[in-house]
């Protein structure tokens, strides 16, 4: 689809459909019948082959590149430089948290690491005033990072769907190549098509679907819409810049101007609360 309106058709057909059609319950044609509209043309042609047909697509490769990933990173000096991540958010922030959230997080992810195959898990809470999460490799397994503000003000459904993100990102396996994205000698876009952009609309997906509430999440979403990153906070600095794609706010750094970006958390709410 992307190839036939481009790009930026595409984005503001989706933010013209996800705000035309809040809070109500479309159905498939109102999507096609917006895409049209939007791009100012009929699409019937595609519409049957894609949506409606049921006959083999005849796709064809219009492009293919490489990237090169420069891993000699002198703040990363590990072989695998995915895994020293861990140890790099680990000298960053300072690990804290009650003894009460602590109990909290381990409980949601014992609960949650079954049902998404991912254990040998260690979890920290950090301390930060900004809402996030990430889930990244380790040489023992993976940890994961919750920051201490969301531990004290996310409800426990949304906590859950937090977590419930993150662990889907491993079963999408995007873990491992975001986190080679946040230490990797490369540009911001390179990072971007390294990480995959719109993987965090995806992963909430497939939280939503594994959890079978999409609302904590959505409401999780929300949480970090409205919530204004204080100026102390490590998610508005360049570092977290450069991370940006491991986290589960992937914009925490910016507000309001992304809703025709699938990894924006109003859009990713908006998606969840229509499911």
């Amino acid at each position: 689809m992307e190839s036939i309106v481009g790009e930026q058709v595409l984005q503001k057909a989706l933010h013209t459909y996800f705000m035309k059609y809040r809070f109500t319950h479309p159905t498939q044609e109102d999507f096609l019948r917006t895409v049209n509209e939007v791009a100012g043309q009929d699409l019937t042609w595609y519409w049957q082959q894609a949506v409606y047909g049921t006959q083999v697509l005849d796709y064809k490769v219009r492009k293919a590149e490489s990237v090169r990933v420069d891993c000699a990173n002198k703040d990363a000096p590990d072989e695998k430089k995915g895994e020293t991540l861990s140890s790099l958010i680990l000298e960053r922030f300072k690990v804290g948290g009650t003894d009460k959230d602590r109990l909290r997080l381990m409980t949601v992810l014992d609960r949650l690491a079954a049902t998404f195959g991912v254990d040998s898990v260690s979890t920290y809470i950090i301390d930060d005033p900004g809402y996030n999460a990430a889930l990244v490799p380790s040489p023992s397994g993976f940890s994961l990072f919750v920051t201490s503000a969301l531990m004290s003000d996310f409800e426990l459904i949304e906590l859950e769907g937090v977590v419930a993100h993150c662990l889907a990102r491993q079963r999408l396996d995007l873990v491992d190549r975001q986190s080679v994205s946040a230490v990797a000698n490369i540009s911001d876009e390179q990072r971007k098509q390294l990480a995959g952009e719109g993987m965090a609309y995806r992963a909430d997906e497939v939280a939503a679907a594994a959890i079978r509430y999409p609302l904590g999440i959505a409401g999780a979403l929300r949480r970090c819409e409205h919530h204004a990153t204080p100026s102390a906070s490590f998610f508005v600095t360049p570092t977290f810049a450069q991370w940006r794609w491991i986290w589960f706010d992937v914009w925490a750094d910016r507000r309001g101007a992304g809703i025709a970006d699938l990894d924006d958390v109003e859009l990713r709410a908006l998606a969840l609360e229509e499911w």
